[in-house]
């Protein structure tokens, strides 16, 4: 979908990307009939992946995440990287409605949406707003399904009527668990189209929630003004909180003292090897991060097989940075062909502490 710099933020991947890049992107996969789906992962998201395997299982699967959220901001210059700034869902929705970027003039298309989900009433208001204030998208169906189980929203007839509406782009406003589940689920079923859970956007576009002030959203205090619109949002605030906070005074000292004592380190070295079965091999050693990180996924690139598999051998590193996580988790879930990596434990203590301080081990496997 976009081949951006990715990096790997304690529990997901973060493409380096600005709400510009993203919204182009989006636009370009939705009107050349990708299959795509992008996510737009906040401080909620982080705890509930660390907290839920089925939910992180199913944000790792995307082509494309957006840091929705300015502690997500913060979180990265801890994690050792910067982002440009908020890309935030809603945000990324008004760039499309308004066409700013221009991508939708220039090509004189129209985008495609529907809206799946929401309280009652609001899919249906979100499409009359879109329908009256846009010319370059076009809503072309909406459904609420209630609030039964994923299996209840998943049914034949309710796939077959988005499929026919023929949508580029499907917004789903389910709550972000259910919502991840529902589109992981259901992804196969609805091919050509670019799927995100989106669910403040439905609530903004049919005007029953309003929006906070830019200067709210820019320092990151927009959830005072999210708990005055919806109170019920206050405990999950408050739980986010306790979880960026041991973030911060826990894994961002321990992170800043490794790097102080990194010594002198090896940088990242590869050895590729083909079996006859076709498995590309691929044993790295040193300290996986940065340009060297950068490198080896260049050499990979060179040496992928057309058919095969990959096997990454991560026994010998000694080191690892968000940015060297970042492109493993691309080679495992974006490569486009079967990569593994090795059932052999990390040998050096250094490596097997920044996987787990960036909660990483996913990467790895259940035999770490």
């Amino acid at each position: 979908m976009y081949d951006s710099r990715v990096y790997w933020l304690f529990g997901l991947p973060v493409d380096q990307i600005s709400l510009t890049e993203a919204s182009t992107a989006v636009a370009k996969a939705a009107l050349a009939r990708e299959s795509a789906v992008f996510i737009t992962p906040n401080l909620n998201f982080l705890r509930e992946c660390a907290q839920d395997p089925l939910f992180r299982d199913g944000c790792l699967r995307s082509e494309l995440s957006l840091a929705d959220g300015t502690p997500l901001l913060w979180l990265a210059r801890i994690a050792g990287f910067r982002l440009p700034h908020r890309v935030a869902g809603s945000d990324l929705f008004d760039q499309l409605l308004e066409d700013r970027a221009g991508t939708l003039a220039t090509s004189e298309s129209v985008i495609d949406i529907f809206f799946f989900g929401g309280p009652p009433g609001a899919a249906q208001a979100a499409s009359a707003h879109v329908n009256q204030m846009s010319r370059s998208l076009r809503c072309v169906g909406s459904f609420t399904p209630g609030f039964g189980t994923v299996t209840d929203m998943s049914d034949a007839a309710t796939l077959a009527d988005i499929s026919r509406a023929r949508p580029h782009f499907l917004v789903v406003s389910l709550g972000a668990r259910k919502g991840t589940e529902w589109i992981d689920r259901n992804r196969r079923e609805l091919p050509g189209m670019v799927i995100s859970h989106l669910g403040a956007v439905v609530n903004f576009a049919a005007g029953t929630v309003s929006r906070a002030p830019e200067w709210m959203r820019v320092t990151g205090l927009e959830w005072i003004w999210r708990i005055r619109e919806e109170p019920r949002l206050m405990e999950r605030y408050a739980r986010d909180g306790m979880f960026l906070l041991r973030l911060i005074l826990i894994v961002g000292p321990a992170l800043l003292l490794l790097r102080l004592i990194s010594g002198r380190q090896s940088v990242a070295s590869a050895s590729f090897l083909s079996d006859p079965q076709g498995t590309l091999c691929v044993q790295i050693r040193g300290r996986f991060s940065g340009e060297s990180a950068e490198q080896i996924d260049r050499d990979l690139k060179q040496r992928i097989p057309a058919k095969g598999s990959v096997l990454i051998d991560l026994s010998e590193i000694s080191d690892v940075d968000a940015r060297g996580l970042g492109i493993l988790y691309a080679w495992l879930f974006r490569g486009g062909r079967p990569v593994r990596v090795a059932s052999t434990p990390l040998k050096h203590w250094r490596a097997r502490l920044k996987f787990r301080l960036y909660r990483a081990y996913a990467l790895l496997g259940s035999f770490h």
